[in-house]
């Protein structure tokens, strides 16, 4: 199944401009529902809403998780970050993130998860943007 989660868009070379972008990304409102960097594919979106059984707030988590170790990827491939630098980048990550998003949709109630368990390998370190759906 396509997904829509990946870091896409950057794979020229990094500069201050793409840097930024990728820590103070764009995030767009589809369906209802807040995005990174874009919209999904209708046809990715389609086949996910019917998998995750129209469940937005599941489909929105999918499109919306980064793992940690990608951006450290796109600067060098040969990295190998410490756990505590992904658990750091992860952090600011969620800091910067969560203070976009309340400045450009102050009116939604946004999440951006970062929660780190002890028995996480680093690899599977992700941030999550998602709203949870209203009762």
């Amino acid at each position: 199944m396509a997904t829509c989660c990946d870091i896409d868009g950057h794979e020229e070379s990094l500069n201050l401009i793409t840097l930024s972008e990728l820590l103070w990304p764009q995030f767009v409102y589809h369906d209802g529902r807040i995005y990174l960097d874009h919209a999904p594919e209708t046809d990715d979106y389609l086949e996910l809403l019917l998998a995750c059984e129209y469940d937005k707030t599941t489909v929105q988590a999918l499109c919306n998780h980064r793992h940690v170790l990608e951006y450290f990827a796109m600067f060098d491939a040969k990295a190998t970050p410490t756990r505590a630098e992904l658990i750091t980048l992860g952090q600011r990550l969620q800091a910067m993130w969560q203070a976009k998003l309340a400045k450009d949709f102050p009116h939604l109630e946004i999440i951006v998860a970062f929660d780190v368990q002890d028995d996480d390998p680093d690899e599977d370190l992700q941030i999550v943007v998602y709203e949870e759906e209203s009762v």
